[in-house]
């Protein structure tokens, strides 16, 4: 089944977001610090690091954040993002 975002919300950070999703990504917590760190067996971690412009993933139960680079848009991002979530489920 594929991942759909039920909300999304700002982080103090303005290069961060925080998404909510369904189905839960997992109830075990992980991180990647950069797109070269994610699990390929991970695939919401691969797949969403995989998208140019986001830089570090944290998932956890219900939802996951991302921060992109500062020089990336969220108008840009977000798309594909849905689109990864789509495509891994």
């Amino acid at each position: 089944m594929p991942y759909s975002i039920t909300r999304i919300e700002k982080t103090p950070n303005p290069d961060a977001l925080k998404f909510f999703v369904d189905p839960s990504p997992g109830k075990i917590p992980r991180s990647y610090r950069t797109p070269d760190e994610a699990d390929p067996a991970d695939k919401l971690g691969s797949g969403l690091l995989a998208i140019p412009g986001l830089r570090t993933l944290l998932i956890h139960d219900g939802w996951f954040s991302v921060v992109k680079a500062q020089e990336a848009d969220w108008e840009d991002l977000k798309p594909e993002i849905e689109r990864v979530l789509g495509e891994i489920g």
